[in-house]
């Protein structure tokens, strides 16, 4: 939550900077003599919008794809923490159709075990993963005496089977983060298009003021947005334990 803090300050402080610098364009321009829209030529006012539309054209692929990879990274890991949580459910559930009071004793133990772990350590990358080991094995606890018991054991075995692997497409994404060469191009690229509009500074300064204001807002949010969703346990769209905080209260009901 404080690196999401820290980056939204920076972001609002760059908007800052942006707006004012639009304000005082007039100003500095004064001082400077420089008169950018006078002094240039129809055609090379021309070749910077070209450049500009090729240089926006890449920025917006690479926050296209930025965008929905971090979509997709949030609600595969939603995804998985579903299907776990779903699956373990399942698992207790089932066990009540062995008549073995002692079973199911073990079975809840041992499932209440690994998620209260979970989600005591939700906070830290290595305690998120559990030890999902004596949950595994908790096949062997089972006794098949009947055709009954050889179908239920099949399908506990599944749902074990199916929350592992839920739990490893877990672990594997949350791992996945947006690598440090693409966020130095997005923020090489926001910086250009900003400067780049800035130069480019229309006749009326009324309108360019809130052109270039609102491209620097709408940036900072794209990059908030992505960098939040990049970190999926911190920040404003943080995973919350609720999926495995419900497992605990089906095995309390």
């Amino acid at each position: 939550m404080k690196k999401v803090f820290l980056l939204g300050l920076f972001l609002i402080f760059i908007n800052s900077f942006v707006f004012s610098l639009s304000l005082k364009s007039s100003i500095i321009q004064d001082l400077f003599q420089i008169k950018i829209t006078m002094d240039l030529s129809e055609w090379e006012i021309n070749q910077i919008g070209i450049f500009l539309t090729y240089i926006g054209f890449v920025y917006a692929i690479i926050i296209g794809f930025s965008v929905s990879f971090v979509f997709s990274l949030y609600h595969n890991i939603l995804k998985s923490f579903m299907q776990e949580t779903t699956s373990l459910k399942h698992i207790y559930n089932l066990s009540f159709y062995f008549n073995n009071e002692k079973v199911r004793k073990i079975v809840r133990e041992k499932i209440k075990k690994y998620v209260t772990s979970v989600i005591k350590n939700w906070n830290t990358e290595k305690g998120r993963k559990g030890s999902f080991k004596e949950v595994f094995e908790l096949t062997k606890f089972f006794k098949v005496k009947t055709l009954k018991d050889a179908i239920l054991l099949k399908s506990i075995t599944e749902e074990l089977t199916t929350a592992s692997n839920a739990r490893e497409d877990r672990i594997v994404l949350t791992e996945k983060y947006i690598p440090p060469l693409q966020w130095i191009i997005i923020i090489f690229l926001t910086f250009s298009l900003l400067l780049g509009f800035f130069l480019y500074f229309p006749s009326e300064k009324l309108i360019s003021i809130v052109l270039i204001n609102l491209l620097s807002i709408t940036f900072s949010i794209l990059i908030f947005i992505i960098y939040d969703l990049d970190h999926p346990f911190t920040g404003i769209w943080a995973h919350s334990p609720k999926y495995f905080e419900s497992v605990l209260e089906e095995l309390e009901s």
